[in-house]
């Protein structure tokens, strides 16, 4: 009958509701491959991994919706969960190179933002600091509205000054302030600001960033570098 599949991948859900996962499985299994609902008996197969504890198995059906049906509703969310997985087992850069290919494949995805965002941050952990500058820019770019814009403009100006690009860097710090003047990263992005005008010779306007980081409520630890700073700052201009 032309509803067996169907049957049998309903049966399998109801079977993993009921939470007998592998029971689930074993149904999804002898469902034949390639038919016009494989995606869903991929997905199927993977939750129930997730479930059973075996996460290669639960990439590996992720990965089948992302190769194989690139059209499915479920492949920007399986792009997704492969990262969240191979992040879990401590991949970051994998993780993040599957994040990156979730933005270029469906920027207009309601999960394009989350994705752009940690892949720019598993660059960042990983020491890839081009690519994380590279991605930073790219999320300011293509979602300059979106709730994560502040810690974006901050993360890329902490990755140009990494990569020496100290004007960058300047320019970054002073977007964020001027466009979210109420950012947590206030103090922070001012002090970094004065540690970065001191090392051009621009003492008196290091000094003024500085001044302006300790009037922003920093964490103890920016508060005591920023008086050591501002005090080396101070000497210089005598």
């Amino acid at each position: 009958s032309v509803y067996v599949p169907r049957s049998a991948y309903e049966r399998a859900l109801a079977i993993f509701n009921a939470g007998r996962h592998a029971e689930a499985v074993a149904q999804a299994r002898a469902i034949p491959p390639g038919g016009p609902m494989e995606d869903q008996v991929c997905w199927l197969l993977a939750e129930s991994a997730i479930a059973l504890g075996d996460e290669n198995g639960a990439i590996q059906n992720y990965r089948l919706i992302a190769d194989r049906h690139p059209g499915s509703p479920l492949a920007p969310e399986a792009w997704y969960r492969i990262g969240d997985l191979l992040n879990k087992r401590g991949e970051a850069w994998n993780a993040a190179t599957a994040y990156r290919e979730l933005f270029l494949r469906y920027p207009a995805s309601g999960l394009a933002p989350k994705g752009l965002f940690a892949a720019a941050y598993g660059a960042a952990k990983t020491g890839r600091r081009e690519d994380a500058a590279r991605d930073w820019g790219r999320f300011l770019e293509t979602f300059p509205q979106h709730e994560l814009a502040a810690d974006a403009l901050f993360q890329k100006a902490v990755a140009e000054a990494q990569l020496g690009r100290n004007e960058q860097a300047l320019v970054s710090y002073e977007t964020l302030l001027r466009r979210f003047p109420k950012t947590p990263y206030a103090a922070d992005a001012r002090f970094w600001s004065g540690v970065l005008l001191e090392t051009a010779g621009r003492y008196w306007d290091a000094a003024r960033e500085l001044r302006a980081a300790l009037a922003a409520e920093p964490s103890v630890t920016i508060g005591r570098l920023a008086r050591m700073r501002l005090s080396l700052v101070l000497f210089r201009l005598g």
